[in-house]
């Protein structure tokens, strides 16, 4: 069943010449716009009048709720990528593919296994392990031979808790539209020997970080934890479902409320948050020396007596 997947996916790009497919599994719709944006870079800067075809595979994972905001991105999303298709797509050819439904896990696996890179750029994310997904169906189901030619090429964003494990990847930082399709262009364009050389590191990394190395290494950390453990200060943090209790080192010294204010008055400080720089205006646009970057980074400003005079007089 899943090699009919495959062949399915292969049949759908026949008609391109030169097939290099990349795949984007992004964590949100608004990291989602993103990828259109970057692709439609990467094209304009790369690929215009050299005669080579590249498809983008956008997969967008379901949104958790629903809403006009939603609602609005999604527009937003479908637009970018008809425009881009309409602006540099020709008679049998479009530069992106949107699939913006839930997939079953044959067909995901069959876009894995075809697709030349992986391109994962959530602008936030924790353990995503999209790649090490796309890594292990690229090398089939040779799973003992580390060193049969297979290929793999991984673009990810910093912002996600695998980047740090995949040392063969190139890093971006999604927030960067001109290095991410930078990015992308030296992913496609790599050698046969610089994919090969990665996909094995990513391979030999994921299937010897299995779930019974995690318990080992988890085991000795507590181990290692518990020996200074009379020796370390126990405090209690929060209220109801937000308590609980954090251990510090002996010699650790809570700031006083005068050592924050004399780091405050000199400095400008930073409120990073998911919140909607509507909320974040409404809560913090009279103080002073404060800087808001609201929905993790898209909108940033920085807060001015100006700006406080006019947010008062109105």
């Amino acid at each position: 069943m899943q090699g009919s997947r495959v062949e399915t996916r292969k049949g759908d790009f026949d008609d391109i010449s030169i097939v290099d497919m990349a795949l984007d599994k992004l964590l949100s719709p608004t990291a989602s716009g993103f990828a259109s944006v970057q692709w439609s870079r990467y094209l304009n800067r790369i690929l215009i009048g050299s005669g080579i075809n590249v498809v983008l595979v956008q997969i967008l994972n379901p949104p958790y709720g629903q809403g006009p905001d939603v609602a609005e991105i999604d527009a937003e999303i479908r637009s970018s990528c008809e425009r881009i298709n309409e602006e540099m797509g020709s008679p049998g050819y479009e530069p992106i593919v949107l699939v913006n439904r839930p997939i079953s896990l044959g067909e995901r696996v069959a876009y894995y296994v075809v697709s030349e890179a992986a391109i994962v750029t959530p602008v936030c994310d924790g353990m995503n392990l999209m790649p090490y997904e796309y890594v292990v169906r690229r090398q089939g189901d040779d799973h003992r031979n580390y060193d049969s030619p297979k290929t793999s090429m991984l673009v990810v964003s910093e912002f996600i808790g695998c980047s740090p494990t995949l040392s063969g990847a190139i890093r971006v930082n999604p927030w960067d539209v001109k290095a991410t399709a930078e990015a992308m262009n030296t992913a496609i364009s790599a050698s046969d020997d610089r994919k090969q050389l990665g996909h094995i590191k990513h391979y030999r990394y994921i299937t010897t970080h299995d779930i019974a190395n995690w318990s080992r290494s988890f085991v000795r950390d507590l181990q290692t934890s518990c020996i200074a453990h009379n020796h370390n200060n126990w405090r209690s943090l929060g209220l109801a479902i937000t308590f609980r209790v954090a251990i510090f080192n002996s010699n650790f010294q809570k700031l006083t409320a005068e050592v924050v204010e004399n780091a405050y008055r000199r400095n400008t400080v930073f409120v990073i948050s998911g919140r909607s720089k509507e909320n974040l205006g409404r809560w913090f646009g009279l103080c002073e020396k404060l800087a808001i970057a609201a929905e993790h980074g898209y909108f940033i400003s920085f807060v001015t007596v100006k700006s406080i005079k006019q947010r008062r007089a109105s």
